[in-house]
């Protein structure tokens, strides 16, 4: 399976078009979030993305994603009394989670 390099993109915008052309199924809060996130907190959307995959509210489950509605608490009650720099150093305590193989089963 193709994977996506995060690293190549510097816009939500930009890796939302090239993942949908991949065949990932985003939904567009979590565009909405990682936007939000970087502009509230100057973060590049790399850092975004990898903060919010580590904090586990964005899953990734083959070529779908997965966000968690309630992620926008991070930055509105936790994120606000720390520095750029606290939150990439907080990024770093936090490997990403592997990601699980996921079996539906349709009777």
């Amino acid at each position: 399976m193709e994977t996506l390099d995060i690293s190549k993109y510097k816009f939500v915008g930009e890796f939302y078009e090239n993942a949908r052309k991949q065949g990932y199924t985003i939904p567009s809060a979590m565009c909405q979030g990682l936007s939000e996130l970087m502009k509230t907190k100057d973060l590049s959307f790399q850092e975004a993305y990898n903060f919010l995959l580590k904090k586990k509210e964005i899953i990734l489950e083959g070529k779908v994603y997965i966000y968690h509605l309630s992620a926008s608490r991070l930055w509105e009650n936790e994120l606000p009394k720390k520095t750029k720099e606290e939150i990439k150093e907080e990024e770093d305590d936090y490997p990403v989670p592997p990601i699980k193989k996921l079996t539906i089963r349709i009777h």
